[in-house]
């Protein structure tokens, strides 16, 4: 299935990198095509092992450059150059029950495991700019039983591996951007939800998976900006933010260095609604001068 890789393909792969092979250039490609799909599994603000050891062997082959220039070409970047080879890698994809991506979708995955080099900042950030821009023109649909997923919102997904791919660089100059797209952009449950002991929850909207602001608050978090303090404390003050958008926010607290925000997060904490958040938020309050008790996320 697509949401799975295939042992074979990670096992050779997680062989390679066990060997510090610099010579797997040849199969940068099907490396590619191997990386799973992210709809219908689990998904990080982080990239995965799978991922991190895909992106890790294709850099160590020296072919970093050639992939992420083609995958910014995808997105839109017109200075970008394109390698026909690695466009057509990433164009091919396979559906599982939460849909099939794109190649644009694709491209920001990829892109988001294999970038590491801090050239490529202003770029990825500008593609950001560009996908949060973009309307989302596919219907909420709340009660027609089990889900259909008819189109993946490439908003959201580009949106989402982007903000990692800038979390993964931690540059500072990506901090304003992304404070922006937290304060500007609409909670998830601006225009309404599903029931949640209905079957529309498996999906939180059909133009909102993922929820790609809990990648921005990781990404702030891993930036380390105290300025987004401000932005991350109504993040998780505000119900109306996704669970994932909230705890993400509440984690990214934690390493702003803001110590500040130390009395307000300790009053949200204590009679926060929701155990995994205020736990995270508790650890916050640790890492940012609070007690041992408070680090360990203990009450």
């Amino acid at each position: 299935m697509a949401c799975h890789a295939s042992p074979v393909h990670y096992l050779i792969i997680e062989a390679l990198d066990a060997m510090g092979s610099t010579q797997a250039g040849s199969i940068v490609p099907h490396m590619i095509r191997s990386v799973p799909t992210d709809p219908d599994r689990a998904l990080f603000a982080e990239n995965d092992d799978c991922e991190a050891l895909t992106g890790r062997v294709i850099r160590r082959s020296g072919a970093e450059a050639t992939v992420v220039e083609t995958c910014l070409a995808v997105l839109g970047d017109k200075q970008a150059t394109r390698t026909k080879e690695i466009e057509q890698a990433l164009a091919a994809t396979h559906g599982a029950w939460g849909g099939r991506p794109d190649p644009e979708n694709r491209a920001a995955q990829i892109l988001s495991l294999v970038c590491r080099d801090k050239k490529y900042e202003p770029r990825i950030r500008a593609a950001f700019d560009r996908y949060r821009e973009k309307p989302v023109k596919i219907p909420r649909v709340f009660d027609r039983g089990i889900p259909v997923v008819e189109a993946l919102p490439v908003k959201h997904w580009v949106c989402f591996f982007l903000a990692r791919a800038m979390g993964n660089l931690a540059c500072p100059d990506s901090a304003d951007g992304l404070i922006a797209a937290l304060e500007q952009s609409p909670t998830e449950s601006a225009n309404g939800y599903p029931d949640p002991c209905g079957p529309g929850v498996m999906f939180l909207h059909n133009d909102l998976t993922p929820c790609w602001r809990a990648a921005v608050a990781w990404a702030l978090g891993r930036i380390g900006d105290r300025r987004a303090a401000p932005a991350l404390l109504k993040v998780v003050s505000d119900l109306g933010n996704a669970t994932d958008v909230r705890h993400a926010a509440a984690v990214a607290l934690g390493r702003t260095g803001d110590a500040s925000s130390l009395d307000a997060m300790r009053k949200l904490a204590r009679d926060y609604p929701e155990v995994s958040t205020r736990l995270a938020l508790l650890r916050a309050c640790g890492q940012l001068g609070g007690t041992v008790a408070e680090a360990k996320g203990k009450p």
